[in-house]
């Protein structure tokens, strides 16, 4: 939330001070002239991408984003069909995960898949499945991909149940942070 708000302070200040940078241009005769700047367009949120998608803090020199696929996500993105074939989303919950180093650090060497648990409310913890789907891997300081839990345990129980209030994922020990959490409050609105 604090690099949310840096960011976006940030972003105002460079469109401020480019804005008045380009106001005083020289004249081919040496003098000042205001040149008519046309209202720049704000880049469109997606309230929907914004309600699955929750970003940590930094800590050790490493950015973490995990975004909630859920169904309603891939709908929106006009991708439910072939996501729901790609990922068996009958059977899993699926989430894209990338880590980012600004630093550079070497991620490469970082299980994700057996660093990450969906927790529940009851303090429970479940492993993803140990298969990381890449997205984008060109670089070892980012990586993107897809993890995936199971929707039920071994008892036929539901991981994540209909009445629950909120979606805890957990990532332990990437860049030496014992622990990242990433929460959802159910049922995500947007």
């Amino acid at each position: 939330m604090v690099r949310n708000l840096f960011y976006a302070i940030a972003i105002i200040f460079l469109t401020m001070s480019s804005v008045s940078a380009k106001e005083a241009q020289p004249t081919p005769q040496g003098k000042q002239e205001k040149k008519e700047e046309k209202p720049k367009e704000k880049p469109k949120r997606e309230p929907v991408v914004d309600a699955f998608t929750r970003i940590d803090q930094g800590e050790g020199g490493v950015d973490a984003l995990v975004l909630y696929a859920h169904p309603l996500y891939f709908a929106y993105k006009g991708t439910l069909e072939e996501a729901t074939k790609k990922y068996d989303m009958e059977k899993f919950h699926v989430f894209v995960v990338t880590i980012n180093s600004p630093k550079k650090l070497d991620l490469s060497k970082f299980s994700i898949e057996k660093a990450i648990f969906i927790q529940t409310e009851d303090g429970l913890e479940y492993p993803a499945v140990p298969q990381w789907i890449p997205i984008d891997e060109k670089s070892p300081s980012k990586r993107s991909g897809i993890i995936r839990f199971f929707q039920v345990d071994a008892q036929g129980k539901k991981i994540i149940p209909d009445n629950a209030k909120s979606l805890i994922i957990v990532i332990k020990g990437l860049a030496d942070v014992p622990e990242r959490v990433f929460r959802w409050n159910l049922p995500i609105e947007f």
